[in-house]
């Protein structure tokens, strides 16, 4: 067996002997016999470079010494550019990592400079090569080079193609929507859609934004803030539409709410038992909870204790359609100062909570967009009728916005069915 040395210092005394002959002292036939003799030869050792280089790069031995890439080495180390090193690696991978190709090459079906056209035409195409690869060999063995480097971009533009299907099935088959509720009262949701389901979302959410006005009472909503608004709008718009096409009324709940009575008076203490949370969501605070209330449909469930059920109410609508036409036809829009949010967006919003005594009457009750129906509930502004009727603001709640912590309460439902 010859070490790693022997067969090249062969090698090195044929090429020294070769550089011996002077070419001028043959024939024509002989020189030209020659000539394709030298060329296999530096076929072979093309070969058998891009074997151990494979071998090489495999080991990535070129990291040990503190190149970067195998091709910065081989451009430093060796009297190749930085392209013939790029191709001289590519080339050696596809060698090394597909056995067919090794073979194909070491048996001389096809040349060196056959594998580093389809290492070319590989990169980013390799789960179809895996399955192409007979298909490209047989042809590489039956074409010379340049004719197998059109054969070679007919396959590439095919499997790009092809490729491209299989990425538009892939962003289909793996979209997806993930709701997570927290320990903060909110529930985070991930979304993955395809090109065209992601265009069709984004233009709905983009027909529903309203830009805040910089000057208004409150601070403008972040374009993400206005976003979710605009998702939650348009699925209560979707659950009321399918609702009434099923013969419903003007609201249909689209939320239930778990609330032991004694958590709305206003001196109510901290009870470990006592329960206030949103059904498949989890705990929400109390201001939520009132929010909720104003524009629901309320179903009674009477508890003795966490288990136990001593009543099950009725199911009644609060407000009625007529109230809610007669509100629809007064307000037109959204009476908070300054906002003209459309109908389609508004809630019913008791003046009076109705939690402490509030009517559930055109006195009492006024129309709100969700934003302005959360501010006067989570965000602690007050509303009221002033001597000329309209509504203004009686009680400004703090000057506070929104953390990224708790924007998440702007991203609760609307219209709700409480229990």
């Amino acid at each position: 067996m010859f070490v790693c040395e022997d067969p090249l210092a062969t090698i090195g005394n044929g090429i020294a002997e070769l550089e011996t002959l002077d070419p001028s002292s043959l024939g024509s036939d002989a020189l030209g016999a020659l000539v394709l003799e030298v060329l296999a030869s530096v076929e072979r050792m093309r070969a058998e470079a891009m074997r151990i280089i494979g071998a090489w790069d495999a080991r990535k031995a070129w990291a040990e010494e503190g190149a970067l890439s195998a091709s910065s080495w081989l451009a430093h180390r060796a009297s190749v550019s930085k392209r013939d090193a790029n191709r001289m690696v590519r080339a050696s991978r596809l060698t090394h990592r597909h056995d067919r190709t090794a073979k194909a090459l070491a048996a001389g079906d096809v040349s060196a400079s056959h594998v580093e056209v389809m290492a070319s035409m590989v990169k980013g195409r390799e789960r179809l090569f895996d399955r192409d690869e007979d298909v490209l060999l047989d042809a590489a063995a039956t074409l010379d080079v340049d004719d197998f480097v059109t054969a070679a971009k007919h396959w590439r533009s095919a499997a790009d193609d092809e490729l491209s299907r299989l990425d538009a099935l892939h962003a289909f088959d793996t979209r997806g929507v993930t709701l997570v509720p927290t320990i903060f009262g909110r529930v985070d949701m991930h979304c993955s859609f395809d090109a065209e389901g992601g265009a069709i979302v984004k233009q709905a959410l983009d027909a529903y934004d309203r830009p805040d006005p910089t000057d208004g009472a409150e601070t403008p909503r972040t374009l993400e803030q206005r976003h979710a608004d605009a998702l939650v709008q348009i699925c209560a718009e979707a659950l009321a539409r399918r609702h009434d096409e099923t013969g419903g009324s003007h609201h249909v709940p689209h939320v239930d709410l778990v609330l032991d009575a004694d958590r709305l008076r206003p001196d109510a203490g901290f009870d470990p038992s006592a329960r206030c949370e949103i059904d498949g969501i989890g705990p929400v605070a109390r201001a939520v909870a009132e929010r909720m209330l104003c524009d629901s449909a309320v179903c009674r469930v009477v508890m003795a204790g966490v288990s136990e059920v001593l009543d099950l109410g009725r199911r009644q609508r609060l407000p009625n359609r007529a109230l809610r036409r007669a509100l629809d036809r007064r307000d037109r829009h959204c009476v908070f100062p300054g906002c003209d949010a459309p109908l389609r967006w508004c809630d019913v919003h008791h003046l009076v909570p109705w939690a402490e005594g509030g009517a559930t009457d055109l006195g009492n009750c006024v129309l709100l967009c969700r934003r302005h129906h959360v501010l006067c509930h989570e965000g602690g502004w007050r509303l009221a009728r002033g001597p000329d009727g309209k509504v203004e603001v009686a009680e400004r709640g703090p000057p506070w916005r929104p953390s990224r912590r708790r924007r998440g309460a702007m991203a609760a439902g609307s219209r709700v069915s409480a229990a």
